[in-house]
């Protein structure tokens, strides 16, 4: 009874919801600063200069390449950005999409769930925006997609190599943690020896390509087959405290936290160790069928690692930790296609008491309020990280205020995120996140009534 009215306010929600993201276009600051080293690197080809161009700055291929062509192409700097956000808003999209129709081949019901993940996080803020994690993250994503998902021999080697080679351009540190995405796809999906043999000699070969893809734009940017930006020194945290502060806040910050910023792909970890443990006869049975989780973990781990060596992991100025978001759909999508029977069991136990599923949907709704009311207040973005951009001294300045500063904004004694409950002030953001709110609440009733199928 509940299908065509929910199709319905499905249906207009995403069309309300496509006029709002294309109206409401972030053009960040890094994309305006990469447009100006696109229009350097353009004058250094021009002039025949192939090497030590450092007008085309730090940034990396998987933006830069399209930048460049549209630009070559007479394309003006306000069009590219553009072309950039909508790229990401097509990308978001996507991957709801990817995310559906993966996980439809293994439950109704926990492809439902997946949808609501993607749509209660902070991704959401990403789709209109002009910076790459987006997009990186429906590539990523999309390699597990077709990894996992049965197609033919050829085509899942071709579409496989194809997207590890775009992946790889998304970040110069990318192609070890897509391996594991790599091994963890194998491991799900169901292959022959042959074909596994296959994938990985695409893969291998592909990922010679990427690295002289990156290395040979290494060379034309700075005379040397690395990034010398990025490896200033300055830019490494410097202490093991500091990074331990770090790591610990790109997941429990008020300011930046997974924790906060995207409680119900948060809850997929412990949610999906006690499912684990709930089916398993013993401890050994246990660590078999828990592979999958302790990959994905540590995976998320080595990431959050890295990030908290650098001087920014967040990537701030930014909503919630930018750096870290490319990887995160792509680990609840292995997690809910590997652990689907659980899922669907659990789903089912939970639904049976009407009273118990409302309170933990209505819990992790009232969670993720924040991610719907910043969609239509990038102003307070601000306000949630303490001014972090404005206040902080320069890193080459003075690195022990920077790094008070970054630790302040991380650990606040204001959490400014509470700031976007107070949203009746504002008639735009009440509407707005009262609607999305509902239609959560309608895509939670979808998946009560669809523990059956």
């Amino acid at each position: 009874m509940l299908r065509k009215p929910l199709h319905r306010f499905f249906g207009l929600f995403l069309l309300g919801l496509i006029i709002h993201l294309i109206a409401r276009r972030g053009l960040e600051g890094d994309t305006h600063v990469m447009l100006d080293n696109v229009q350097g690197a353009l004058a250094c080809v021009r002039k025949g200069q192939w090497s030590s161009c450092s007008e085309a700055g730090q940034f990396g291929l998987f933006q830069f390449l399209p930048a460049f062509l549209l630009t070559a192409f007479g394309l003006s700097k306000s069009a590219v950005m553009h072309v950039l956000a909508y790229l990401s808003f097509s990308g978001f999209f996507l991957s709801l999409y990817l995310m559906y129709r993966g996980l439809r081949t293994r439950s109704r019901s926990v492809a439902i769930l997946g949808i609501f993940i993607l749509l209660s996080g902070y991704n959401l803020w990403y789709a209109n925006s002009s910076f790459s994690e987006m997009g990186s993250a429906f590539s990523i994503l999309a390699l597990a997609f077709v990894l996992v998902l049965p197609f033919s021999a050829g085509k899942k080697i071709l579409l496989s190599s194809l997207l590890l080679f775009v992946s790889a351009l998304t970040k110069e540190t990318a192609l070890p943690f897509l391996w594991v995405i790599l091994g963890l796809g194998l491991w799900v999906g169901k292959h022959s020896k042959r074909e596994k043999g296959m994938l990985l000699i695409g893969a291998t070969l592909t990922s010679v390509l990427a690295i002289a893809a990156i290395v040979a734009f290494n060379y034309f940017r700075f005379g040397k087959p690395y990034n010398l930006l990025y490896l200033d020194p300055a830019f490494i945290v410097p202490t093991l405290s500091l990074q331990v502060s770090l790591f610990f806040g790109l997941w429990f910050s008020p300011s930046g936290g997974v924790a906060f910023f995207w409680p119900s792909f948060f809850l997929l970890f412990p949610v999906t160790f006690w499912l684990i443990g709930r089916n398993s006869r013993n401890f050994l049975n246990y660590w078999k069928r828990g592979a999958v989780l302790t990959g994905i973990a540590g995976l998320l781990a080595l990431l959050s690692l890295g990030f908290a060596r650098w001087w920014s992991p967040f990537g701030w100025a930014a909503w919630g930790p930018r750096l870290l978001l490319p990887w995160l759909p792509v680990s609840a999508f292995l997690l809910l296609y590997n652990y689907a029977d659980e899922f669907q069991a659990g789903l089912a136990k939970l639904s049976q008491n009407a009273g118990r599923f409302w309170v933990a949907g209505t819990f992790i709704l009232v969670a993720s309020f924040p991610q719907f009311a910043i969609l239509t207040n990038r102003p307070m973005i601000a306000k949630v990280i303490e001014g972090h951009a404005t206040v902080c001294a320069d890193i080459h300045e003075n690195i022990g205020i920077y790094y008070d500063c970054l630790l302040a904004a991380v650990w606040p004694k204001r959490w400014g995120i509470l700031e976007l409950y107070r949203i009746w002030p504002r008639p735009e953001l009440f509407i707005i996140s009262l609607l999305y709110s509902a239609f959560l609440l309608l895509v939670l009733q979808s998946l009560r009534t669809a523990r059956k199928s």
